[in-house]
């Protein structure tokens, strides 16, 4: 386990960019950033998926279901127990009010998964709270927020087969106006755990993220600990000092905002270059 955890610490250590930074160029989108309702706070647990695997207290998605169906008459002869859901819609909406995390929340299991063909891949277990309080900013901020149509990772109607259709056409249109056709891959493993926290937080700043949504998400940047988990053995905790952890709702969003832009920045490069934008699409 020693050696699991010194290659996932390697992985997520900080490395300061080495370019000059890219300029934001688009408005601030206007996100909502008032105290969540009981209703809004229903719906993220109804969205959350049951059966996955819970974080360090054992709390699941269907401990919060069941809180929700006591408290709330399915049959007259039902009797409500509202306590528990009650606590739970108290305890999300003081943490968004206040913008501060129980330190239960600062936790995350990095349960190591063996691959086929070698190695392994890490799954994040975040507690179910703070799922639910992501789940919130994530609907808040999809949205809102519009990203370039040549992005495909991580967008509902914008999967594989979305990407291969485009790619096909993008070859064919550059086939037959006899030009050269860029194309972008992003190994999406790699910059997902390794992008810059800084420089992103800056930039979800800009996109128009406001001020409570910041702070709950640069909380648990700064005072997370992921503990490397194989079978039954646990590594020693470390602080992730780069990237997003793999399992958290919020990090395709932050990772697709980068992606983001990047490729409006690339695409004013090439216009101004004199290359049309079609001829470019990236995938990640």
């Amino acid at each position: 386990m020693t050696r699991l955890t010194d290659e996932m610490e390697d992985m997520h250590k900080r490395v300061d960019p080495q370019e000059e930074e890219i300029p934001t160029l688009i408005a601030p989108y206007e996100i909502d950033d008032s105290v969540p309702t009981e209703d809004e706070i229903t719906l993220a647990v109804k969205r959350l998926k049951s059966g996955k695997s819970p974080g360090a207290s054992k709390m699941t998605v269907a401990h919060l279901k069941k809180w929700y169906r006591q408290a709330h008459r399915l049959k007259e002869e039902d009797i409500p127990q509202p306590e528990a859901w009650n606590k739970l819609v108290e305890l999300v909406r003081h943490t968004w009010e206040h913008s501060e995390l129980p330190q239960e929340l600062y936790y995350c299991v990095q349960a190591m998964i063996p691959k086929p063909d070698g190695g392994s891949r890490g799954i994040g277990l975040l507690e179910v709270v703070l799922k639910v309080l992501e789940c919130i900013i994530n609907s808040r901020v999809t949205a809102k927020v519009k990203f370039h149509d040549c992005l495909h990772g991580f967008r509902a109607a914008r999967g594989t087969d979305t990407a291969q259709i485009e790619s096909k056409l993008f070859q064919q249109l550059a086939g037959i106006d006899q030009e050269t056709l860029f194309k972008a891959y992003l190994d999406w493993a790699k910059a997902f755990a390794t992008f810059h926290k800084e420089g992103a937080f800056k930039k979800l700043h800009e996109y128009g993220l406001p001020t409570k949504m910041l702070t709950l998400i640069a909380l648990q940047w700064d005072k997370m600990q992921v503990i490397p988990k194989q079978a039954d053995f646990f590594g020693i905790p470390f602080y992730q000092d780069s990237g997003q952890i793999t399992g958290s709702i919020l990090g395709p969003l932050i990772f697709n905002i980068v992606v983001d832009l990047v490729v409006r920045y690339w695409m004013t490069i090439m216009v101004d270059d004199g290359g049309t934008c079609w001829k470019y699409s990236w995938y990640s």
